[in-house]
């Protein structure tokens, strides 16, 4: 017991001693880097991306439209429409949206779903801080009481082997060694149980805060901040209703559900759209020779009204 005691703790030390960079940090240090760095909140912040992304995507419908192109083809007989447009060097079609309620609906559902997606980086923000900040003061105790097991190992020991002498000199009894054994013993194994959980929660922090392996952690002895003493139970209770990411991504779900409800019935009525049209025509396209008078520059200004049936 004693020979793998002392192995654990002499491993453990060259593992020490070859680590070659070493940061100080404080429990406040600790939270920040997990709510920043953790590969949930980054996988969060990606979906919040993502969400704003189509926000703008549903937005885009009710901007303004001018899309620019030629509808320039060779003609033979009469000039024919390509897609819906008569043939010309340059063409110009404008549109702008003016009664679309269920685009006007559709926008919305996205808008809180962007906000529900805010609110989830929120929540992983806290639950990463969480749980590197209990990594932190699990770690920190235990490297606190790392040294009394230490000491108590060592008195333990010196304790036996003065039993051992008097054994020897006939002033002890063999019971008393064996128990002087067995404490030795306990305290042995829970000095390397502490050893083993220190070492277990340094990589837990480390990976909870997003540092490489090798690097060695010093922590600083800082108070846990806050004091919930200060508020009454009333006062903590609506906070955390209010403030909770949790319940607040749960409401905005909800809002987003039933605004989506309220579009379907929209769905049936009929959008209204301003709209333009440009075209620069040509001779060789036969014009002046199919319509009555040739004009080169031709408009339309109009409203577009579709009803979904």
């Amino acid at each position: 017991m004693n020979s793998s005691i002392a192995l654990i703790l002499t491993l453990v030390f060259f593992h020490s001693l070859c680590r070659a960079e070493e940061i100080n940090l404080t429990l406040k240090e600790t939270l920040q880097r997990a709510s920043h760095s953790s590969p949930e909140v980054q996988l969060a912040k990606i979906s919040g991306q993502s969400a704003a992304a189509n926000t703008s995507r549903q937005k885009a419908f009710l901007y303004p439209r001018l899309s620019v192109g030629s509808g320039l083809a060779a003609t033979y007989g009469f000039p024919l429409s390509i897609e819906g447009s008569a043939p010309s060097i340059i063409e110009l079609n404008f549109i702008q949206p003016l009664f679309d309620r269920k685009s006007r609906k559709q926008i919305e559902v996205a808008r809180l779903d962007e906000e529900g997606a805010r609110t989830q980086v929120k929540e992983r923000e806290q639950e990463a801080a969480l749980k590197a900040g209990h990594f932190y003061v699990e770690l920190r105790n235990r490297r606190q009481k790392h040294g009394h097991y230490q000491t108590e190992w060592e008195s333990l020991k010196k304790i036996r082997d003065i039993i051992q002498t008097r054994l020897e000199a006939g002033t002890a009894e063999p019971r008393e060694l064996t128990q002087a054994r067995l404490e030795v013993a306990r305290a042995g194994l829970a000095l390397a149980s502490n050893q083993e959980a220190m070492i277990v929660l340094e990589q837990q922090l480390k990976q909870a805060i997003n540092l490489p392996p090798e690097v060695s952690l010093v922590l600083a002895d800082d108070e846990v901040p806050g004091n919930t003493r200060e508020y009454s139970e009333g006062y903590l209770i609506l906070a955390a209703l209010e403030s909770d990411p949790v319940l607040m991504q749960l409401r905005l779900q909800k809002q987003s559900y039933e605004v989506a409800a309220e579009a379907l019935p929209k769905a049936g009525r009929p959008t209204v759209s301003l709209v333009g049209a440009y075209g620069l025509f040509s001779r060789f396209n036969n014009y002046d020779l199919y319509f009555k008078q040739f004009q080169r520059n031709n408009a339309l200004l109009g409203i577009s009204i579709q009803m979904p049936l």
